[in-house]
């Protein structure tokens, strides 16, 4: 199924941000990433933790798409929703695409905005 370290790595992040949901399916009621979202909000500095959430969200969707460009294609849109509604729930459209630490440790994962 992979053939580099940087796709194993994007895989494992994946199946961390999506454990059970890959395999069994689920709709949005059953999301984890959504799940683990709003209990972000929820909690302590809740803005701070959900912006970062968001960014290592949208960092595996940026390693998915880098990785594996003609492969994946429902996982690839079920990360850009994702994403595209946790940043309507923060109220977030912008400021949340600044660059990353990294923090599935795969190379050149940064996302930046345009002007």
């Amino acid at each position: 199924m992979t053939s580099t370290d940087d796709q194993r790595r994007v895989l494992a992040a994946l199946v961390e941000a999506y454990p059970g949901f890959i395999v069994v399916g689920g709709g949005t009621g059953t999301n984890p990433v959504r799940g683990k979202f709003g209990a972000l909000l929820g909690g302590p500095q809740s803005g701070a933790a959900a912006k970062d959430y968001i960014r290592h969200i949208q960092e595996i969707s940026d390693a998915l798409r880098r990785e594996f460009p003609d492969r994946f294609p429902a996982t690839k849109r079920t990360l850009a929703e994702d994403v595209a509604w946790m940043r309507a729930q923060l109220g977030a459209g912008e400021g949340t695409g600044d660059s990353l630490e990294n923090p599935i440790g795969i190379a050149h994962c940064t996302k930046t905005t345009q002007p």
